[in-house]
């Protein structure tokens, strides 16, 4: 989708005296990180995008040689950010509609989010708008043509917050599950943290597994659920690790254990939850918590990954109790009695022999039996009065 008269406007004019190091040009991932600014601009639709140019211009400017991308140089870059953004807004045309506006040390944006943020400015077109996380400001923030006179005529030693405080009462917070809005690099130290986290962005982290809950307005309860499945799954998964080695990913399990009913009192639960989450840029989860009510087995020789483990951690959690695979279908049949016995079957069916292929691997007689031994708080008389829904 083109996003027309709407310009993203990144700062790129300063020394990048505390890295050592020209920040635009740091490699994550084998690509500068202003690029990974303008690539998520792209990607949302935006074909307007400037970089305000001073210190190190020459070398921003190879950098971006080939990207048509329009370079504006300040040519006072020693007055501060404010300067360039009083210079970027000088060199719009009148029919901009607004600007979205972020330095070039924050690379790691979802274009998912600058998405969120141009729907919002359709629903809301007098706002100024700011992305949040759990709480957090962040960038870009989309900012008004009519916001655009007060800002070039403030004083030079003003900043940019302090002239959008004229325009308090149109702010909106826009709540968004991407860490990246936060996430700049002041530091040598904020760099190596970027890398990591650009190597696993495709899966949610803590804080985004937290704002993702809240986003989706998941009920308390589902929560806990979700926790309980979380805590088992990894237990298991540390379990096979240390006896087969690195079979599974304690982190990928535990993040799919927390998000996998996100969908829950919707059709289709599994899958609708499985695209909220991946319509957020967290497409690492998608194919596991898919595939947590029904799964697909081999006849012969499956192995145990991420899928199954989640699957089976599931089927042995009743809302946030742990309870024997047999009770926790004979419940539901006794809940349900119009339930599909075919289905029903294949589902415990399935369950059961991950099971025994866990049991197998590990040497148990009974994986319930053995985490019950283990003292796992949450563990349950097998009869539950009211137990959930598979």
């Amino acid at each position: 989708m083109k996003v027309e008269k709407i310009t993203a406007l990144i700062l790129a004019a300063g020394q990048s005296s505390r890295m050592g190091a020209l920040k635009p040009k740091l490699e994550i991932e084998n690509k500068a990180a202003i690029l990974w600014v303008v690539e998520a601009f792209r990607k949302s639709g935006i074909e307007d995008i400037r970089v305000v140019v001073g210190y190190h211009s020459k070398e921003v400017r190879q950098v971006l040689s080939e990207k048509n991308i329009k370079i504006i140089e300040n040519k006072a870059p020693e007055r501060g950010m404010f300067s360039s953004v009083k210079v970027g807004i000088e060199s719009l045309e009148s029919d901009v509609e607004g600007i979205l506006l972020i330095p070039a040390d924050i690379p790691m944006i979802r274009s998912q989010t600058i998405e969120k943020i141009l729907e919002a400015h359709t629903a809301y077109p007098d706002k100024i708008i700011f992305p949040s996380f759990l709480g957090q400001r962040g960038h870009p923030p989309f900012i008004n043509r009519d916001c655009f006179k007060t800002i070039l005529e403030a004083d030079e030693n003003a900043n940019l917050r302090q002239v959008l405080e004229l325009f308090k009462t149109r702010w909106l917070d826009l709540p968004c599950a991407d860490n990246g809005i936060l996430m700049d690099m002041d530091t040598y130290a904020d760099y190596e943290h970027m890398v990591a986290y650009a190597a696993t962005r495709l899966t949610p982290n803590l804080e985004e597994c937290q704002a993702l809950l809240d986003l989706f307005q998941v009920p308390e309860k589902v929560r806990k659920h979700c926790l309980a499945v979380s805590e088992l799954a990894c237990k298991i998964a540390r379990c096979l690790n240390n006896k087969e080695g690195q079979i599974v990913s304690e982190q990928i399990i535990k993040m799919a254990g927390l998000l996998h009913d996100v969908g829950k009192g919707q059709p289709n639960h599994a899958l609708l939850g499985a695209k909220m989450i991946s319509n957020e840029g967290f497409y690492g989860l998608e194919e596991i918590i898919s595939c947590h009510m029904d799964i697909e087995l081999p006849l012969h020789n499956f192995k145990i990954t991420e899928k199954e483990l989640l699957y089976l951690s599931d089927k042995l959690t009743e809302e946030d109790q742990y309870i024997a695979l047999e009770t926790r279908f004979e419940n539901t049949r006794k809940k349900y009695p119009k339930v599909d016995e075919n289905k029903l079957f294949r589902r415990f069916y399935n369950a059961k022999r991950i099971k025994d292929k866990i049991e197998s691997i590990l040497i148990l007689d009974d994986l319930y039996d053995f985490f019950n031994e283990k003292s796992m708080v949450r563990v349950s008389n097998p009869k539950v009065e009211q137990p959930s829904t598979l």
